[in-house]
Order: structure tokens, then C-alpha cells, then sequence
């Protein structure tokens, strides 16, 4: 898959780290809310939804990501 201009820049802002974090926006979403209760399962919705915000899941016309992640699994 071949990243648009737009989305190398959108990349490139996500591995940066803001001025007091220790970690990138994209090093926080990789990793999930430890343990299972109601503020977690929050946690992870509102971190799914700034993900799919970002607007990387989908080029134009082109199947999303995981599409293809789960295509290279059943063919691989």
C-alpha cells in the first residue's frame, strides 16, 4: 500500500511526542487499557474513534487496512 502525501504527514505527526508525554499518539493507541472494567472498555472506544478520525483506514476507493491485513492471513 502506498501512503498519499497527505497521510506520510499525518504519520509523521503521530510518531511525534508532545512536550511533556512520554509517549506518541501512535505508541498510545498500539497499546490497550490494562485489565477489563466499564472506564477501560471507555478507554479503548474513545481511542478507537481517534484513530478512525485520523482518516488512514481508507484511500478513496481502496479496501481499508485490515481488509488487507486479514486477506494476507487467509492467503499467507
Amino acid at each position: 500500500m502506498r501512503l498519499t502525501p497527505r497521510q506520510r504527514v499525518i504519520l509523521e505527526l503521530l510518531l511525534e511526542v508532545p512536550e511533556g508525554r512520554r509517549a506518541s499518539d501512535l505508541e498510545r493507541w498500539r497499546k490497550s487499557p490494562a485489565g477489563t472494567s466499564g472506564r477501560n472498555l471507555e478507554k479503548a472506544l474513545e481511542r478507537a474513534a481517534e484513530i478512525l478520525g485520523v482518516g488512514l483506514g481508507r484511500r478513496g476507493g481502496d479496501r481499508d487496512v485490515h481488509s488487507g491485513m486479514r486477506d494476507g492471513y487467509a492467503n499467507g
